[in-house]
């Protein structure tokens, strides 16, 4: 999800000249951390490396969608309004199964 919506706001940034908004990431790399969740999960070297991979051609790929969709006003809309909902999905997620578990104990 930050890959496809970095490639619209990337794009916009550039044409618009505005380098403060186009700095440096605001956070570290997650892929080393992603790595040794995969690994704790159960996963052997080699598939936590190959899905760690695979992963990160993922956010390529949402980027470059991004960067696509920013041709029109309407495709803008429609990415950011899916990513917005894929957040909110995940967090609402999360927070119902805290909430099912916090019931339980």
């Amino acid at each position: 999800m930050d890959a496809l919506n970095g490639g619209p706001h990337s794009t916009v940034c550039m044409l618009e000249s505005d380098r403060r908004a186009a700095g440096p990431p605001s956070r570290p790399p997650r892929g080393p951390a992603d790595f040794a969740i995969l690994l704790e999960a159960g996963f052997t070297w080699r598939k936590a490396l190959l899905w760690n991979l695979v992963s990160a051609i993922t956010a390529y790929l949402g980027f470059i969608v991004g960067v696509a969709a920013v041709s029109s006003l309407v495709g803008q809309v429609w990415v950011l309004a899916f990513t917005a909902g894929m957040f909110l999905y995940i967090a609402l997620t999360d927070l119902v199964r805290a909430r099912a578990r916090a019931a339980r104990s």
